[in-house]
């Protein structure tokens, strides 16, 4: 173990603005993502997620503790139970993909796993196996998997995604950290095409729905479709002729750029 830390301890928790849970939530945190201590109020501590985003978390949400050196590995599952015995009988706490589980041992029946506060209990191993590289291929197959889950402002785990949420779990999932927002992503990454229709399976589509400035953003699938979330995790199609085409969305689009 080194350097003590702050590590979320629920499977996901919002992060506010103000030190409120009436104030408007920005992102979210997951289980052992780490968060570096910036300030403190009787029911809230303000912090630095992972990814450099700052806001305030629900002190009983988190625990400070050592970083563990090794066998943290990511939950790839959408979402998972953590059991308190081998048998299965009785639930512990839950998982969703964005987080991480710190494994103690391997078994034939199931990882035993130690939760931030201490607390130790079983998965099965499917819940953390690898998804393979960062590929286009990989990008589109796992993103697909979150077909139908709900949108949810400021979501970035397997219980609910935003439109830059939904961007971020899917390359992190695959190895690749970026950004949170789409302003951010859309900056970060490398322009590709102006066409509506354009980019390759992996690509990033931007949008400003109301300005100029980038409110909304989708990956490319192939032929002509695109993944995204908005109401829920959907698939839209660039071409007009398709029943799955939104001349809104083409009415607001903005670039393809892609971290490919």
């Amino acid at each position: 173990m080194v350097k003590s830390m702050f590590f979320c301890n629920v499977s996901c928790a919002n992060i506010y603005r103000e030190a409120s849970f009436h104030s408007e939530v920005d992102t979210q945190v997951t289980m052992w993502e780490a968060l570096q201590l910036l300030e403190r109020t009787k029911d809230f501590i303000r912090v630095r997620c992972e990814d450099g985003y700052e806001g305030w978390l629900n002190r009983h949400q988190a625990v400070e503790r050592e970083k563990p050196r090794e066998n943290v590995l990511p939950v790839t599952r959408i979402q998972a139970v953590v059991w308190r015995d081998v048998e299965r009988k009785e639930p512990l706490a839950d998982l969703t993909a964005g987080g991480y589980v710190l494994v103690v041992q391997s078994g034939p029946l199931g990882l035993e796993v130690e939760l931030p506060d201490g607390r130790r209990g079983w998965v099965g191993h499917q819940v953390c196996v690898p998804l393979g590289g960062f590929t286009r291929e990989n990008l589109t197959r796992v993103t697909r998997r979150f077909m139908g889950l709900p949108y949810h402002w400021g979501g970035k785990s397997g219980k609910g995604v935003d439109c830059s949420g939904l961007v971020q779990l899917t390359h992190k999932l695959l190895g690749r950290a970026i950004r949170r927002d789409s302003p951010m992503q859309y900056q970060d990454a490398r322009p590709v095409s102006g066409e509506f229709n354009g980019g390759t399976a992996g690509d990033l589509l931007f949008f400003a729905e109301s300005g100029t400035r980038i409110t909304h953003v989708a990956i490319r699938l192939d032929q002509g479709y695109f993944i995204h979330a908005r109401g829920r995790v959907r698939i839209n199609a660039s071409r007009a002729d398709d029943p799955l085409f939104d001349r809104g969305l083409m009415d607001t689009f903005v670039e393809v750029r892609t971290f490919f």
